[in-house]
């Protein structure tokens, strides 16, 4: 940014900025939702399509948006563990497994899985005798299963705990109670009241619809004891592939260490 706010000469810039706006300000990639008083939704959609008509590039034949990127082509899931040196005095660490989306029928068994082995094991090994600020594990909606922590002064004996949960999880180590009081904070989210900007965001950006909603709940409502130790077995314990990112100083488990690509940040 420096070196673009001292050149005498925009030209270049502007070209770049024209190039982006061509293809991020496309009728082809641009969907607009709004939210607004029944009184002005008549004014704003004029405002909207005036907008509108002055992008360039053509309307999209359907409402499925058209990717800007290929992933087919320029991405490839591959299992790699990455460590970004720093001079930190602590550890910022994740490892991800994919796993089925939202609508898929087991989506509901990890979300559940998620939460307890974030409260009755993560918390537990990695906070409270390891000693790092905060650990556990999160699911989103695309279907990435991760294990964290933060803040925290061990490397391998964390990343030990993350393979551990899953031991410990396939191993079915969990009382009916636990499950129970893992599903309470869960349906807690799900149920929780919707602001009124936020109403019809989830099938505006997701494509969820309110029955897929209702879906997902009844399956919460189902998951139990088995079912946890199948997508555990399944999804963590025989994951295919396999990231770990980690974020601090220079440790002896990635230096020279040949499944670890290290890079200093020269900071």
């Amino acid at each position: 940014m420096k070196s673009i706010a001292e050149r005498s000469d925009m030209t270049p810039v502007l070209a770049y900025l024209k190039a982006i706006s061509e293809t991020l300000l496309n009728k082809k990639y641009f969907r607009c939702s709004v939210n607004a008083l029944p009184e002005h939704i008549d004014t704003v959609k004029g405002h909207m399509n005036t907008m509108f008509s002055n992008l360039c590039g053509d309307e999209p034949a359907s409402n499925t948006l058209p990717s800007l990127v290929d992933t087919e082509k320029y991405f490839q899931s591959t299992s790699q563990s990455i460590h970004y040196e720093l001079p930190l005095p602590v550890n910022y660490i994740s490892e991800a497994v994919a796993v089925p989306p939202y609508t898929h029928p087991d989506y509901a068994s990890l979300r559940i899985l998620a939460r307890l082995m974030s409260a009755k094991f993560l918390h537990r090994e990695i906070r409270e005798k390891g000693g790092a600020y905060g650990s556990g594990a999160n699911l989103s909606g695309a279907g990435v299963f991760s294990f964290f922590s933060y803040r925290d002064p061990n490397t391998e004996r964390t990343l030990e705990a993350f393979q551990s949960s899953t031991d410990w999880a396939v191993n079915g180590e969990f009382k009916h109670e636990d499950i129970d009081e893992a599903k309470l904070p869960v349906f807690a989210g799900v149920d929780s009241p919707v602001a009124p900007g936020n109403k019809g965001l989830a099938l505006f950006l997701e494509g969820i619809t309110d029955e897929m909603r209702q879906q997902h709940r009844d399956e919460m409502f189902a998951v139990d004891r088995d079912s946890l130790v199948d997508v555990a077995q399944r999804y963590l314990k025989g994951a295919l592939i396999k990231s770990t990112t980690l974020i601090g100083p220079e440790n002896q488990l990635t230096k020279n260490n040949e499944s670890w690509t290290v890079k200093s940040m020269g900071v």
